[in-house]
């Protein structure tokens, strides 16, 4: 059985959460607790914050294993999940296809970001979790506006179709030329993987072993996409774990059950190939 607990990397309550997770595992709640790192790209240069939280996460490693026990990490932002950020990054924002208008995300194309991130999940591989999962920010089409239509992603639908372009072109002829369509979707389909390639060669260029895992975000990008980065980032020999999107959080009332519980098949009618599926409860 695999049910992971998201746990807070919250030092000044270390003894009570250690012994939290310690009930969760002796009495079938759980059988791993993530850490939380919120690692979305802030300041220029990028902060190392997975060096800065793994100080923290390290106190907690240390005091489980004490006893006997596992954990891992929660990748709980990588591109981010568009909140405001008090310092953002000099790498490409995400934006908008239909509206032109830059979010608090990275794009996933830009060079910059995939050479961070690499050595970020070096940096996370060399804190010996159990398990990295990467949380459903990671994810394009999906947002506001269709994906993103950011300078790179311009260039690079323009290479596909052997001219260039500009984004309300893309925009306007999404759905009246199939050729120009299938291009968009490459481009945003390349950005996820070939970043999803180097946060598992940063894991690998330390250990090769460690399990990687995916939270999928339903939408037909992400899952359509989702079982291809599971794959990536589970790592050679490793099992495809992935999470779905089912979770039903505060919901004020039982009018949108119907939607959640078919959110839920759709996500695990695509995701059949996965090894492992976990529902996000």
């Amino acid at each position: 059985m695999y049910n992971y607990s998201i746990m807070p990397l919250d030092t000044a309550h270390l003894e009570e959460i250690c012994l939290d997770i310690e009930r969760q595992y002796d009495e079938g709640i759980a059988t791993l607790a993530l850490f939380m790192m919120p690692l979305v790209p802030e300041g220029a240069p990028a902060t190392d914050k997975a060096g800065l939280f793994c100080q923290a996460y390290d106190l907690f490693r240390d005091r489980l294993a004490r006893d006997g026990y596992e954990c891992g990490i929660l990748a709980q932002c990588t591109i981010g999940h568009g909140y405001p950020l008090k310092y953002p990054s000099s790498f490409q924002s995400f934006t908008d296809l239909a509206g032109g208008e830059r979010a608090n995300v990275v794009c996933p194309l830009d060079d910059g970001f995939r050479a961070h991130f690499f050595d970020q999940f070096a940096t996370l591989a060399a804190h010996r979790p159990k398990v990295i999962m990467v949380d459903d920010d990671f994810r394009l089409i999906e947002r506001k506006g269709g994906g993103c239509g950011c300078p790179l992603h311009i260039k690079r639908v323009g290479e596909i179709v052997g001219r260039e372009l500009t984004r309300e072109q893309i925009r306007d002829g999404l759905f009246t030329d199939e050729a120009l369509h299938d291009a968009y979707v490459q481009s945003q389909r390349e950005a996820l993987l070939g970043a999803a390639q180097v946060f598992r060669a940063g894991i690998d260029s330390v250990d090769p072993t460690i399990q990687g895992a995916f939270c999928i975000c339903s939408g037909q990008e992400n899952v359509g996409f989702g079982l291809e980065i599971g794959k990536i980032l589970a790592g050679k020999g490793n099992k495809t774990i992935i999470r779905i999107h089912n979770a039903r959080y505060t919901a004020d009332g039982a009018r949108g059950i119907s939607s959640q519980f078919w959110r839920a098949a759709n996500d695990i009618s695509m995701m059949r190939e996965a090894d492992v599926l976990l529902a996000e409860t």
